[in-house]
């Protein structure tokens, strides 16, 4: 199992987070913004924030995580199931098994979520 560190700076490396600089000397405060994103961004993007950015509740939050959540999130929330819901002693093809049908019911009950929340959206609007 990977440490905090390890998944830290995995979670990083997504291809996702990647943030262009526009300003990379700091002279606007979007530049400095920026500039201090990208210094601490290591140290924010841990599993949980990532978790609550994927399960958020928040109608706007939930907008822009159906098109822009990257395999980083949902990896991250696979971490907190691992570390969290599964018992310590168990042998590990229970373990294995186990973590199987929790990641399986995760994404399942996430995905229809996701569709009442864009048909309930739709209906809204």
């Amino acid at each position: 199992m990977e440490s905090d560190t390890e998944s830290d700076s995995n979670d990083v490396l997504d291809p996702g987070d990647n943030i262009e600089v526009v300003d990379s000397v700091g002279h606007t405060l979007t530049g400095r913004i920026m500039l201090a994103w990208k210094a601490s961004c290591a140290d924010l993007l841990h599993d949980f924030a990532r978790a609550a950015f994927l399960f958020s509740p928040n109608p706007t939050v939930q907008e822009y995580v159906i098109n822009n959540h990257v395999q980083a999130d949902k990896d991250a929330a696979e971490r907190l199931i691992a570390k969290w819901l599964l018992p310590e002693g168990t042998l590990e093809t229970e373990r294995s098994r186990l973590m199987a049908s929790l990641v399986t019911t995760l994404w399942k009950e996430w995905g229809e979520f996701l569709t009442n929340f864009i048909l309930f959206a739709l209906v809204l609007k």
